[in-house]
């Protein structure tokens, strides 16, 4: 019997896999010596699961495909942090394009306010994007007053 992961989704190519069932698939890749989807297939997992999963592990430098379809395992004291590092860059490249990102949005959709400016905050998320709205639509300066606060810290 093929197992598909300890969530056990149903097989179908149209779907993405989940960071768990990646880590499965990692966790059975490093725990054979000499790794392959046959190896893997053969112990009980399902062949699609691994084939995408070997692809994402390829792409983050996880495992290394030869051009014969052969598989190579870095060590994962050092494959891992490597990874790790290149996610945490592109997550601040990401984090420092946010705005910029909404002010393109923003004009794409000219972007109003339906009220007169006027609109209920009641959670950190809808003060994240009050502050994206009016930070895009702003042609000089933005003059902030809060009440000193942890929560407008």
């Amino acid at each position: 019997m093929q197992t598909r992961s300890p969530g056990g989704r149903a097989d179908d190519a149209r779907f993405p896999i989940s960071e768990e069932e990646i880590s499965f698939v990692y966790m059975g890749i490093i725990g054979q010596a000499n790794p392959s989807a046959t190896s893997l297939v053969a112990s009980g997992m399902d062949r699609q699961l691994v084939e995408q999963a070997a692809l994402v592990l390829h792409t983050r430098g996880l495992v290394i495909i030869g051009p014969d379809g052969s598989w190579e395992v870095p060590a994962p004291d050092i494959a891992l942090p490597a990874w790790a590092a290149d996610t945490e860059r592109r997550a601040r490249a990401w984090r420092a394009t946010a705005s910029e990102l909404h002010q393109v949005y923003a004009a794409a959709r000219q972007v109003q306010p339906a009220d007169a400016g006027n609109r209920d905050i009641g959670s950190l998320a809808d003060i994240a994007s009050a502050t994206a709205t009016i930070t895009a639509a702003a042609n000089k300066e933005i003059l902030c007053i809060r009440a000193d606060s942890r929560r407008t810290r």
